[in-house]
C-alpha cells in the first residue's frame, strides 16, 4: 500500500521563528474520501483556498466571516479528519534551539539546513516510523506545499534520506512533490492543523497562566485517528551532526581502503 504524506507550515516569519510544521498521513484511499468531503465544506462555506493567515486576519475569502463561521469552519475540517486519516504530525522548533543545537556548533563542511529543513526531517523521520508500524511492506511518497523560501531544499533531504535508508536496507520512500494549494486543494488539511498548533504554541508562550494543556489521547483504536505533536529536542539537532561525521568517516575508512590496495598493487608491480 502507498501512503501519502501532505506537509505544511506556520509562524516561519520574522528573524527568529518558533517554527510549527504538520503532517497529514492516510493512505490513497483514505484521501479519496477526504478530497470529497472538503469539496463539499468549500462549498458549503463557499471558500476556494484555506491559507491559515488570511484566515487569521480575515482577509481573502474569509473577509467579513463573523467568529461563529470561522469557528464552525475550523470545527468541519476536523470532522473531515477524524477517523479519516492514518496520523496527523506536528512538530516545533524554536528558533533558540535552533541556533544553539545547531547552526552555532555545524561543522565547516556540512550543508546549513534551515530551521524549516530540519523540521520537515523530523516529519520525514516519524511519517518512516507510522507507516512501518502498518507493515514493512508499505511505501511512502510526501507532497510539501511550495509557498515557503525554503520549501525546495526539502526535494535534497527527501533524496538523501532516501539514500542512506537504502544503503541500510530499508526501500520505503516513492515519490516527492512540491506543489501549491491551488494544484493540490489536500494541502489545505494540512495547512489547518499546522495554523491550529501555531495558536497553541503563542498561547503556550506568551499566556502561560491562562493556558490549558490538552490531555493526553489514549493510542487510537483501529481506524481512528492518531495525533501526535512532538517538539524536536536539542538532542535531535545534535544527532544530525553526529550522523554527518560517522558519514564523513565512513566515506574516509573507505577511502583509504581503496588507496591501501591501490598502493598495494602499485608495490607488487
Amino acid at each position: 500500500m502507498l501512503f501519502l504524506g501532505y506537509i505544511d507550515e506556520s509562524d516561519t516569519h520574522g528573524p527568529e521563528p518558533d517554527m510549527v510544521m504538520t503532517a497529514m498521513l492516510a493512505s490513497g484511499r483514505q484521501w479519496v474520501q477526504i478530497r470529497r468531503q472538503l469539496r463539499e465544506l468549500q462549498s458549503l462555506y463557499q471558500f476556494t483556498t484555506f491559507h491559515g493567515s488570511e484566515f487569521k486576519s480575515q482577509t481573502g475569502d474569509f473577509r467579513g466571516w463573523s467568529e461563529w463561521k470561522c469557528r464552525g469552519l475550523l470545527s468541519d475540517f476536523g470532522q473531515i479528519l477524524s477517523g479519516r486519516l492514518t496520523e496527523c504530525i506536528t512538530t516545533t522548533l524554536r528558533y533558540r534551539d535552533y541556533k544553539e543545537n545547531f547552526l552555532e556548533i555545524l561543522p565547516p563542511k556540512m550543508h546549513r539546513t534551515s530551521q524549516y529543513g530540519l523540521c520537515f526531517l523530523a516529519l520525514l523521520d516519524y511519517c518512516i516510523f507510522y507507516v512501518r508500524e502498518h507493515g514493512h511492506h508499505h511505501k511512502l511518497s510526501l507532497i510539501v506545499e511550495s509557498g515557503h523560501n525554503n520549501a525546495r531544499d526539502t526535494a535534497r533531504l527527501f533524496r538523501e534520506h532516501g539514500t542512506i535508508l537504502k544503503g541500510g536496507g530499508l526501500d520505503i520512500l516513492r515519490s516527492y512533490t512540491l506543489a501549491s494549494k491551488d494544484d493540490n486543494p489536500l494541502l489545505m488539511l494540512a495547512d489547518v492543523s499546522a495554523y491550529g498548533m501555531a495558536q497553541r504554541e503563542r498561547d503556550r508562550r506568551f499566556n502561560p497562566e491562562k493556558f490549558v494543556e490538552t490531555p493526553k489521547l489514549p493510542a487510537p483504536q483501529p481506524g481512528q485517528t492518531g495525533w501526535t505533536r512532538a517538539d524536536i529536542t536539542p538532542e535531535y539537532l545534535r544527532r544530525q551532526i553526529d550522523l554527518f561525521h560517522q558519514d564523513r568517516q565512513a566515506k574516509m575508512d573507505e577511502y583509504l581502503k581503496r588507496k591501501i590496495a591501490w598502493l598495494s598493487l602499485k608495490n607488487e608491480k
